[in-house]
């Protein structure tokens, strides 16, 4: 996973030098006809009538990815490119959340399913996720929701299946998610400007942050790795 996050932080340093290159005079010059053809299908959105029925299909596709494997970043992307800034940030909060409570209340209703068998395979790692009290681990909810990659529904409805309390598992679930969200809003708001610093800056933070992320989390899960393997040694010795 090191490896990985490394990869991820080296291609948003990239991207951030391209849209710094891309604000220089004699590139901008070259991009201006497919800026003008994106202007045009954004014209076309803009005059879209009925938008609630967009709205509709957007909470729906929210509320269907619980069983089917729709991208969350391509919702995201459909409200913030038809709705304002702000409108979309909400609806986008909104439908996660649905998701989110959605699979919790399955794993509460139906347990955690085949991936249980995996994970109560290894030792360290269902000490740290079920915790003490068998209410699943808070932090790790909130670095689950921050790496890239950790599927949102596994994760959601096993923490139902426990005795994790859905308020605070909503919040950690929101606050965890909060950036990659953010950052999906304004991308599709900047959609049709992707040479610009606006729309490529959120994907630069998106790698950092999962670079950053990944390292961190894999440094974690040595270290617990690390403590179970010295506590073995010493019930050897004794």
């Amino acid at each position: 996973m090191n490896l990985i996050g490394v990869i991820l932080i080296i291609i948003g340093a990239v991207l951030l030098f391209l849209a710094i290159l891309f604000s220089i005079d004699g590139f901008t010059d070259k991009i201006r006809a497919i800026q003008a053809k994106l202007n045009e299908f954004e014209n076309i959105v803009a005059s879209l009538p009925n938008k609630w029925l967009v709205l509709v299909a957007v909470i729906f596709l929210f509320c269907l990815k619980a069983f089917v494997p729709i991208p969350i970043p391509t919702i995201c992307l459909i409200s913030g490119i038809v709705f304002p800034s702000q409108a979309s940030f909400i609806i986008n909060v909104v439908g996660v959340s649905l998701l989110l409570t959605i699979k919790f209340f399955w794993g509460k209703r139906f347990g955690p399913g085949a991936v249980s068998k995996l994970y109560k395979k290894n030792e360290a790692i269902t000490k740290v996720l079920e915790s003490k009290e068998g209410r699943g681990n808070p932090w790790l909810l909130f670095g689950l929701r921050i790496v890239p990659y950790a599927p949102l529904n596994m994760v959601s409805q096993i923490y139902g299946s426990m005795n994790c309390e859905y308020d605070l598992f909503m919040i950690i679930s929101l606050l965890g998610f909060l950036p990659k969200l953010l950052s999906y809003t304004i991308i599709g708001q900047n959609v049709f400007n992707p040479f610009s610093l606006a729309f490529i800056l959120p994907i630069v933070i998106l790698f950092m942050l999962s670079g950053v992320s990944l390292i961190g989390f894999n440094l974690i899960l040595e270290k617990i790795q690390k403590q179970k393997s010295s506590k073995s040694i010493i019930k050897e010795d004794k």
